[in-house]
């Protein structure tokens, strides 16, 4: 057995520890029958963000706002992403976040697993990390491309080549697409999925599903690895 080193990252939403953690079971699985051993360590960003967005709803519950569940998880969903572009400190304190994950993976080659906003916080930390350089960079459900509207997209030197970036998204994902086409992105290979089975899989909530897909994982990225 050979042995790989894989580095989850979630994207927006409430998030808790072990969420990362069926994926890990089932491609540790699908390596291990090509010979591959998976060590793997999630980072867990989201309650670095709670702050921020826990004010706010307090604010609007004290205006009179019924600030109920749907708006709590549109509100922590959508927060995420302007709290991490707008705040440095935020910014700076998820990066060291990670610096502590890969220090505590102690190995390589390093495999990348980034889903949705996630690979956004990834791509950056490694344009300021250019001495951590991951065997393959894979992607899930990434929105970059909504980030970088109307500003060119820098790739991070450590990925620039035809087998270094992976990006997979579902057909029915309303935030996950495609990246080749996209400025800076053309060494990027896209992979048209389907994740999340009959009832959530055709429609746009398949955002939240890649995660739980045991075939997505064990055969899919597996297989492509």
């Amino acid at each position: 057995m050979r042995d790989v080193y894989g580095l989850f990252v979630h994207g927006v939403g409430e998030q808790t520890a072990g969420y990362s953690m069926k994926a890990q079971v089932a491609l540790s699985q699908g390596l291990q029958r090509r010979g591959i051993q998976l060590y793997a360590r999630e980072v867990l960003w989201a309650p670095l963000m709670d702050l921020n967005s826990r004010a706010f709803m307090a604010r609007i519950k004290r205006q009179g706002h019924a600030a109920n569940m749907l708006t709590n998880l549109f509100v922590n969903t959508f927060s995420d992403a302007t709290s991490y572009r707008a705040d440095s400190a935020v910014t700076q304190k998820i990066q060291y976040l990670i610096d502590y994950e890969i220090a505590k993976l102690r190995g390589e080659p390093l495999y990348i697993f980034a889903h949705s906003l996630g690979g956004l916080i990834m791509s950056d930390y490694l344009r300021s990390r250019n001495l951590v350089r991951p065997q393959k960079f894979i992607t899930f459900g990434c929105n970059i491309p909504i980030f970088t509207l109307g500003a060119p997209f820098t790739c991070p030197p450590q990925l620039l080549g035809p087998t270094r970036w992976w990006n997979y998204f579902d057909h029915e994902d309303m935030l996950g697409y495609p990246l080749h086409e996209d400025p800076g992105m053309q060494h990027v290979r896209d992979r048209g999925v389907n994740t999340g089975g009959l009832a959530i899989g055709n429609t746009g909530l398949s955002h939240i599903t890649y995660f739980n897909d045991a075939d997505f994982w064990a055969k899919t990225v597996a297989g492509d690895l």
